[in-house]
């Protein structure tokens, strides 16, 4: 429980470290019943990410258009430098974004990389988030400049971002915050949840379902603990579909209280402490650990990742759930964030718990 709690709190007050999603969950066509690689049979090799002269520098999520073209975003501790990394297939190189403003997750559709995040100001000592949303089309970054009349441009840092088409991208933030682009312009919306005083709420990750958004929340408060809600609908119309206050009265995770994945195989899942599949209206169950599960990839039903906490890598081959050891053994404790396959190769990425802090790629094929 302990474990739990401290894991939340850090992800209210450091959203850089907040897991990512990959470009995965957006529609990709499953692949067809052919002969994929088993990971236990792979040759692996590790690259490490590091910007020079940067305390840190973290990264939590792929997006990956292909095994010869990949992004990986996450925290550094220089800002906006060395937060964004892109694999051409043969080594990882940092990319110059050249726009303003931190990105916490990207996205990928129709070739198109998107990025949410926040851009800080500070005026008279006060410093303010605003939210921020870019684009790149594979040669040009762009800045959205969201229409100042319409009040969109508002206080709050965008924690996740999702798109089923280029007429579909939804993201989400603190206080509730929600925007949603329909090819031709932006909407923003707040999801307000009754809450007491002095109560953290932020909408940390977003997916799309059947072409409608699903949205994980959270509020927290010292007294009064912290609960998970999962929330659904649209526009000026939401409305909360299930919650989870884990504490004493509630020692059972019902709910992935972490992120959501949409699966190649179509299938929508949620994690956590445990890994829950939706099916008919259920979230059931199907895997259970030790370790807080960070990210996952559904490529078909026989062939599934999880990566998390204490250098967890587990493999699910149709039949049971394989840690894969001997994998976990290469660097032992190793804080694995997000993982990505074509089955054909399998990227794995995570922390090192060295000074600075680096980031590490595991590469399978």
């Amino acid at each position: 429980m302990l474990r739990y709690i401290i894991k939340k709190i850090i992800m209210l007050l450091i959203p850089l470290i907040l897991v990512l999603n990959s470009c995965g969950e957006n529609g990709t066509v499953p692949i067809q019943l052919e002969q994929l690689k088993d990971p236990r049979e792979m040759t692996w090799t590790v690259d490490t990410i590091y910007y020079p002269g940067a305390f840190q520098t973290l990264m939590n999520n792929f997006c990956a258009f292909s095994s010869k073209n990949i992004y990986v975003v996450g925290h550094s501790s220089q800002g906006s430098a060395g937060s964004l990394y892109h694999f051409n297939g043969e080594k990882w190189e940092e990319v110059n974004y050249n726009v303003r403003g931190i990105l916490f997750r990207i996205t990928g559709i129709d070739n198109e990389l998107w990025g949410a995040g926040y851009i800080g100001t500070e005026v008279y000592g006060v410093y303010t988030e605003y939210s921020h949303v870019v684009k790149y089309d594979g040669s040009i970054w762009q800045e959205i400049n969201f229409d100042n009349s319409s009040h969109l441009i508002t206080v709050g840092a965008l924690l996740s971002i999702t798109a089923e088409s280029k007429n579909n991208i939804w993201a989400c933030g603190r206080e509730g915050l929600v925007i949603h682009y329909n090819g031709s312009k932006w909407q923003k919306d707040t999801i307000n949840i009754p809450r007491i005083p002095n109560t953290e709420y932020s909408l940390y990750s977003i997916i799309l379902n059947n072409g409608k958004p699903l949205i994980m929340g959270l509020m927290y408060n010292p007294t009064y603990g912290i609960k998970t809600y999962y929330i659904t609908g649209n526009e000026n119309n939401w409305t909360v579909t299930d919650s989870m206050h884990p504490g004493p009265q509630n020692p059972v995770t019902t709910l992935g209280d972490n992120d959501f994945h949409k699966g190649d195989n179509g299938k929508l899942y949620s994690f956590g402490d445990a890994l829950f599949e939706y099916n008919a209206g259920i979230w059931k169950n199907i895997y259970s650990t030790e370790n807080y599960i960070d990210g996952m990839k559904a490529l078909r039903e026989d062939y599934i990742f999880v990566v998390g906490h204490f250098g967890l890598i587990s493999f699910y081959d149709g039949k049971s759930w394989d840690r894969l050891t001997e994998l976990e053994a290469k660097i032992p404790g190793a804080l694995y964030k997000d993982v990505w396959t074509d089955g054909k190769e399998v990227f794995i990425v995570g922390y090192l718990n060295t000074i600075p802090q680096k980031s590490i790629v595991l590469h399978g094929k």
